[in-house]
């Protein structure tokens, strides 16, 4: 019985064991969780230990690392820097429905690349250059971003934020009436001409 004692109080000594202060013969302060015999010690009374939940971050952006996007493994994204062009907030007038569209990598990248080109969220263009033509645009406000593919293996590399801008297009009924006055006026100058 007097061993079994013995055992459970060697057992249950590491999980009692504190941390305690002393000087040592050099005059530096020593902590430790086995104060020598020899040497006068303090113990030390230590704050609870806080602890946090690892952070994963929410939304629709995030994707875990490893995972698979669109059936492609994402890649570094941290490499390069983009700028799209037309910046975000910018007014353009587009008569015809299109515009021009590029993206600045910085630093360049050394491996053949293929650059996607979103309106409102639907690939609009495909392009091994920097910029491309997008068309078929609407008046009112659209949404454009561009992403980066290692042509080769097919890895995204990274994606711009998404540029909004406004589209300025002249109205096809404006354009109707602009048309019919200019006939009539034609046809007016026409019958004065005759008449004289």
């Amino acid at each position: 019985m007097k061993y079994i004692l013995i055992s459970i109080a060697l057992i249950c000594t590491p999980a009692l064991a504190g941390v305690y202060k002393y000087i040592d013969e050099n005059g530096n302060v020593v902590f430790t969780d086995a104060p020598p015999v020899e040497q006068q010690t303090e113990e030390v009374d230590l704050p609870e230990l806080q602890t946090t939940e690892k952070y994963r971050p929410s939304g629709s952006n995030y994707t875990a690392p490893g995972t698979k996007k669109s059936g492609k493994r994402s890649g570094a994204q941290a490499r390069f820097d983009f700028t799209l062009s037309p910046e975000d907030g910018a007014t353009i007038r587009a008569n015809g429905g299109q515009i021009t569209a590029s993206v600045n990598i910085t630093p360049a990248p050394e491996i053949p690349i293929t650059v996607n080109f979103y309106l409102d969220g639907a690939l609009v263009a495909e392009s091994d250059s920097t910029s491309a033509v997008i068309s078929g645009l609407d008046r009112g406000s659209h949404s454009i971003e561009a992403e980066l593919i290692a042509s080769e293996t097919g890895m995204i590399l990274g994606r711009t934020a998404p540029s909004k801008v406004m589209i300025m297009r002249a109205s096809v009924l404006r354009r109707k009436l602009q048309e019919e006055q200019r006939k009539k006026s034609q046809l007016a100058m026409q019958g004065i001409t005759r008449t004289r």
